[in-house]
């Protein structure tokens, strides 16, 4: 699961041809470990969908554990941690959510949004749901 604490990060995802997005907001429900990451290879998206070996180093000597085989997020969550890293060149912050990490949130709202050509930005309606 990934999380932004800038709006304009998961807009950026919703299609502009007037489709209905949802702009889900959650609150943890217990603590939640993370490691961070500043490395700017996030920030300029060259790393794609792998995790630099440099990255996977830190992070083994920071659990004294092996990844092995599996993959880097599951070996995170295995030992209870997220990732948090630049999502984007403006630097805008994103958390990477093992799935089986996702029982520490809940639901707090659904937010219905569209891009509208009229107006050329986003439109955010009511709020559809509320703490789930």
């Amino acid at each position: 699961m990934y999380l932004s604490y800038d709006i304009s990060v998961p807009l950026a995802y919703i299609n502009q041809n007037g489709d209905i997005g949802f702009i889900v907001e959650l609150e943890t429900v217990e603590d939640l470990e993370y490691i961070r990451s500043c490395d700017e290879i996030f920030a300029s998206g060259q790393c794609g969908s792998f995790v630099p070996k440099n990255i996977k180093n830190e992070v083994k000597c920071f659990l004294e554990e092996e990844q092995g085989e599996q993959m880097f997020m599951t070996y995170l969550g295995k030992n209870g941690y997220a990732f948090e890293c630049f999502h984007d060149l403006k630097h805008r912050v994103e958390l990477i959510v093992p799935c089986n990490l996702i029982n520490k949130f809940k639901v707090t709202s659904i937010t219905p949004v569209h891009y509208s050509k009229e107006i050329e930005n986003f439109v955010v309606e009511s709020s559809i749901s509320k703490t789930i």
